[in-house]
């Protein structure tokens, strides 16, 4: 067993980037047991960090915490699963598009641009959660600049909290060879086209279609 030392500074927020990239992985496998001396023992820290990135872990759905038995990785997710996660981002996207273009800030406009050359410019997204993690947090940054713009608190808050879950969502469509990443830029584009036009009809019209190619691709996986 090989025996990672990880450093003190920010020592819980290593070892919670640690397990959750072992997890997204799955270097450790969906509806594994996740024992925290074991896991000390293996980071080479104390039971203190660890047991504090699992809560956050918890957190974001990616670990179960059970009453007696301790913490176990969550099952895996499935394509019924990523068909409903898209269901509620068609309803929310959509209407924070149509209510959210027509009031963009210009530092908001900049920030989408800027979200967008981001995952034009990543080389190669690879099927690994290190391999792509800058594809996937401008991707996910994109999204939440759309969200903000309709200035609904409860929203942006509920959205924010689906963070890890999004992020599964998009590993299996990669991992699954259903992620096109050209395509996936090309309709970013024409929802920041219709921000920066102000045109708050056509930008639910571009994240709709956006979101319903994704469910197209991955209808492509399924037959």
């Amino acid at each position: 067993m090989t025996i990672m030392v990880v450093n003190k500074q920010g020592l819980s927020d290593q070892v919670y980037g640690t397990l959750k990239q072992q997890i997204l992985d799955q270097q450790i496998a969906p509806g594994a047991r996740l024992n925290i001396n074991m896991q000390a023992k293996t980071l080479g820290v104390s039971s203190t960090p660890v047991r504090e990135a699992l809560n956050r872990l918890v957190a974001e759905r990616l670990v179960i915490s059970e009453h007696y038995s301790g913490y176990r990785v969550a099952p895996p997710i499935g394509v019924r699963f990523v068909n409903d996660l898209l269901d509620y981002r068609i309803v929310i996207e959509g209407h924070c598009a149509l209510t959210g273009a027509p009031k963009a800030t210009r530092s908001t406009l900049q920030a989408m641009a800027a979200a967008h050359r981001k995952m034009a410019n990543t080389e190669r997204i690879g099927t690994r959660y290190e391999e792509y993690r800058q594809f996937v947090a401008a991707d996910n940054a994109f999204h939440e600049l759309i969200v903000d713009c309709a200035g609904n608190q409860v929203m942006s808050e509920h959205y924010r909290s689906l963070n890890a879950i999004n992020l599964q969502s998009r590993l299996y469509l990669h991992r699954s060879g259903g992620a096109n990443s050209e395509e996936v830029i090309g309709e970013h584009k024409r929802i920041l086209e219709a921000f920066e036009n102000k045109d708050g009809v056509a930008a639910r019209e571009a994240i709709v279609s956006h979101l319903e190619g994704g469910r197209r691709r991955l209808s492509g996986l399924s037959r």
